[in-house]
């Protein structure tokens, strides 16, 4: 078709309008044709013939869909006749030159640049007073979305010039007549969800637009329009106003119907990607306190009742989301022990016997962890929790390969001993258990596994209430170091349980004769109760003090010290103290304290006002170190 062209020029030039339209006419319905050069075109954008300015802007329009003439029209003087053209009240004259730039800026950031900021608002311009026009309104919506799509710059424009508001006010004339305008619904909902990342942190979309976003998800058959509005909507969860807002506008609950009512359609991957996103929504949105709590509703939540049947779903993302949301309803103690007496707990342990495999769905794994976590905290649903079999249930999931899941296993299994003393000493004198955790110690890549592993080593030892287990803790190789080394966490409550569980130990293996038992009984060792046929004091007494010196205790003590000494609180120091007070009662310890310089660090500590209450101590402790 380039003859059409080579024509278009000569007839140009001769003035012969009913040709050159002609000759346009015949370029609108060709797909082949090849522009040389914009010249031509160029004049006849500025012809005084009206139809002839419509037929070029059409023209262009159909010839900028190849990417070789879209490159010929990325011209800054081509571009700058277009826009004039918006001067034109002519609606087919403008529907044209839309067209035309749409097709030019279609992923051209060089055209994009070159139509620059003064073109957008021209744009911008004649949208706002489209209103009595819905083609010219569809066209021009998708006009905007190809002009912005890569340009930061532009998108920042939009930003500046209030586009939102206007798409706004746009969506909300057009929403009666969603079906004839769902084409120009899609650019629309694609420009927010390319503005909203421009957002600052503290701004969010208006509550108006939110609320069409959700009139848009409940009446739209389309694809492609609810994952925009999905994804729209989750970008502005991260403000808590805005999940109680949804919450209150019942999103939660029509996604719940949406996927009801298709989830039998879902047989590929777009519609399940599609799930998921829906799945978060639901999820995101009870993660703020406000919306879970109105959303729960003291258990009469009609979500919360929906998430209670997903638990007996067949679908995995259904499943997992039911767990999950449960979860995030179990976020308090009151909520919790409602679930726990209502059987909501039993459920769950039911749903993980089913799947506590060293196979199967992770998520859904990970998911039913973490809300039992949640559901022990409360002290009165521990036991409860527990005489339904959670212990036994838990047990085959220290095989599954898979840390996120052992971190929130052993987490599980930390909160439900907290004051349970018959479970905290079935597992501590398990020797399978005790050395699988002292294997998580030193052997996982994932410092949240090492860290639970090691604080429920010093939990066990706390809450069994007997130095039964003791025996197997002193013959696991590391056990005692795996306590030891947390003495130099850089958190004050792992240092305290670290040296709360080491105290006990040495009660148990260094207090000798009755007067000093009973002063160490009345204070941080009340707790522990001696099994005298569990264990032989000589040999347990050489096993501990050969443990603590391979795990460098004093090296470690003198760590901390130096480290934290101006901020180490009253109890850390006592710990420090009383630990000490049992270690140096072996004179073999002693020198280690003395070789890894304890007394140096202690001298130091001692000036600090927190250690006011213990200095008579630290100076006998010094005393007796520095003298051996």
């Amino acid at each position: 078709m380039n003859i059409n062209l080579n024509n278009l020029n000569n007839e140009t030039s001769s003035q012969n309008e009913a040709e050159v339209n002609s000759i346009l006419s015949s370029l609108v319905t060709s797909r082949e044709s090849k522009c040389i050069n914009t010249e031509p075109i160029e004049k006849l954008i500025c012809s005084e013939n009206l139809k002839t300015r419509t037929f070029t802007a059409q023209a262009i329009a159909e010839l900028a869909k190849t990417d070789i003439n879209r490159e010929l029209f990325t011209n800054e003087k081509v571009l700058s006749l277009l826009v004039k053209l918006f001067h034109d009240e002519d609606e087919e004259l403008t529907v044209q030159t839309c067209r035309a730039i749409a097709n030019i800026t279609f992923e051209n950031q060089k055209a994009q640049s070159l139509l620059g900021t003064d073109g957008l608002n021209e744009i911008i311009s004649v949208l706002k007073s489209s209103s009595n026009n819905v083609k010219l309104r569809r066209v021009l919506c998708g006009c905007l979305l190809n002009v912005v799509m890569n340009s930061d710059e532009l998108q920042k424009e939009e930003i500046r010039k209030n586009l939102l508001r206007i798409i706004e006010n746009i969506c909300e004339q057009q929403f009666e007549d969603f079906e004839e305008f769902e084409d120009a619904f899609y650019y629309l909902l694609s420009i927010i969800n390319i503005l909203a990342e421009h957002l600052d942190e503290n701004t969010t979309l208006s509550d108006n637009l939110l609320k069409i976003l959700v009139g848009i998800l409940k009446v739209s058959l389309n694809f492609a329009i609810s994952s925009i509005c999905l994804d729209i909507i989750q970008g502005q969860l991260a403000n808590n106003d805005v999940k109680l807002f949804l919450a209150k506008q019942g999103i939660c609950e029509l996604v719940f119907q949406l996927i009801e009512q298709y989830k039998s359609q879902i047989d590929d991957e777009d519609s399940r990607l599609l799930l998921k996103s829906a799945c978060d929504l639901i999820v995101l949105i009870l993660t703020g306190d406000e919306s879970m709590e109105y959303l729960y509703d003291k258990g009469n939540g009609k979500l919360y009742q929906n998430m209670l049947l997903w638990l007996d779903s067949d679908d995995i993302d259904l499943k997992s989301t039911g767990i999950l949301a449960i979860g995030n309803f179990a976020r308090n103690d009151s909520h919790c022990i409602q679930m726990t007496q209502n059987k909501t707990a039993k459920k769950l342990l039911e749903v993980l016997s089913e799947n506590n495999c060293t196979n199967g769905d992770i998520k859904l794994k990970h998911a039913l962890l973490s809300t039992l976590r949640n559901l022990v905290i409360p002290a009165q649903n521990k036991a409860q929790i527990l005489n339904d079999g959670l212990i036994e249930i838990l047990y085959p999931l220290l095989q599954v390969n898979h840390e996120t899941v052992i971190f929130k296993l052993l987490g599980t299994i930390r909160m439900v001993i907290d004051g349970q003393e018959e479970a905290a000493l079935n597992l501590a004198t398990r020797p399978e258990f005790i050395k699988k955790l002292v294997e998580y110690c030193f052997n996982s890549d994932h410092i949240g596994v090492r860290g639970e592993a090691t604080r429920l080593l010093a939990w066990l030892i706390k809450h069994c209430h007997s130095s039964k287990p003791f025996p197997l803790i002193l013959e696991t190789k590391d056990c005692i170091r795996s306590v030891v080394e947390m003495i130099s966490s850089n958190f004050a409550v792992m240092q305290n349980e670290a040296l709360y569980a080491l105290n006990l130990i040495c009660f148990v293996y260094f207090t000798k004769d009755k007067e000093e038992e009973y002063e160490c009984n009345s204070s941080t060792n009340k707790n522990i109760n001696r099994n005298e046929d569990d264990f032989n004091r000589e040999k347990g007494e050489e096993k501990l003090c050969q443990a603590l010196k391979e795990a460098d205790v004093g090296k470690h003590l003198t760590f901390v010290l130096n480290k934290y000494r101006e901020k180490m609180d009253k109890e850390t120091i006592g710990n420090v103290v009383t630990f000490l007070e049992q270690v140096t009662k072996s004179g073999e310890l002693v020198q280690h304290l003395k070789d890894s310089g304890v007394h140096e660090a202690l001298a130091k500590i001692r000036e600090q006002k927190n250690a006011e209450a213990s200095a008579g101590k630290i100076t006998a402790l010094i005393n007796v170190i520095e003298n051996v």
